[in-house]
């Protein structure tokens, strides 16, 4: 248990408990070492929320955004990028930091030996790909045999992904930011017509990306989830999103003991129970799909 959290370990019991009590059993978690892996996976989903914040108070070195450099993170970039007033590129390294994930063990030598695989030393930073997305893809399709021979990886919640397809996914989502080519000005216009609704602007998002090929539920939540912790969009999830979803929605399956409930019921019955947790559906929908792997053994997710 890290500092400070058994203190949030019993405000999450004490609030599962008032939950049972006003509105669901939760079978899943009936037995006292099964609530007690749940509640870890719980505090464990907070950590990648709480570990954004800190960054973002903190130092960061140019480094970080050097995709030639062995101290490349995505993330810092992006942070570092919003800092000084660059928020299509900051937008960018966040589309690259979920497409390709963060692999376990290589971390992110994908994302590195793509964003800095330009010729003669450049990077293909956003301008770049956004007005020569043919030559990207061409160059990405020569190229993706000796980057992978080089060593690397897709991070968990993209496994299924390849460097073969990363010119398709990209070039999908240039189509869809449009030509305007403003990643910023294609998130406001969609956000428009829900004027300060955070949960309805993060589902007008969520609802159009399904044009971007190869992103589905996860990346799509993933990417949105991304930006909001960034602060580079004022957005929430509002549910779950739990339609088409795998991992978590067995997770809700279990917890709440019905393996014939309907996605959609099970999202309002989740919503009822964030309502006391307060930990957020990006939190809740990592922790289930975590905890349902093997729901009596805490094993903490890597990568």
């Amino acid at each position: 248990m890290r500092p400070g959290e058994q203190e949030l370990r019993g405000r999450i019991g004490a609030s599962i408990r008032q939950f049972e009590v006003s509105n669901y059993r939760l079978p899943g978690i009936s037995d006292p070492n099964r609530r007690d892996t749940f509640v870890s996976h719980l505090i464990a989903s907070v950590r990648p929320r709480q570990y954004v914040e800190r960054i973002r108070e903190r130092p960061i070195t140019p480094l970080r955004a050097d995709p030639h450099s062995a101290l490349f993170d995505p993330l810092k970039a992006a942070i570092l990028l919003l800092r000084q007033g660059n928020l299509e590129e900051a937008c960018w390294l966040a589309f690259l930091s979920i497409h390709f994930g963060r692999h376990k063990v290589t971390r992110w030598r994908y994302c590195a030996a793509v964003y800095g695989g330009k010729p003669e030393g450049a990077v293909w930073d956003w301008p770049s790909v956004a007005a020569e997305t043919v030559d990207f893809t061409q160059w990405l399709a020569r190229s993706a045999e000796s980057i992978r021979m080089a060593g690397g990886g897709f991070g968990n919640h993209r496994k299924y992904e390849s460097l073969a397809s990363t010119g398709t996914v990209v070039s999908s989502y240039v189509s869809w930011i449009g030509p305007a080519k403003s990643q910023q000005a294609r998130f406001r216009g969609l956000m428009a017509p829900a004027k300060d609704n955070e949960p309805l602007a993060f589902d007008l998002l969520y609802t159009s990306m399904h044009e971007i090929v190869r992103f589905g539920r996860t990346a799509r939540f993933d990417f949105l989830t991304l930006l909001s912790r960034l602060r580079l969009l004022s957005i929430t999830p509002g549910n779950a999103y739990l339609q088409s979803a795998t991992g978590p929605l067995h997770g809700a399956r279990l917890l709440f003991g019905d393996v014939r409930e309907s996605a959609r019921m099970l999202d309002d019955r989740l919503i009822g129970l964030d309502q006391h947790l307060q930990l957020g559906f990006d939190v809740l929908e990592d922790a289930l799909c975590n905890w349902q792997k093997n729901p009596t053994e805490f094993i903490p997710f890597r990568g």
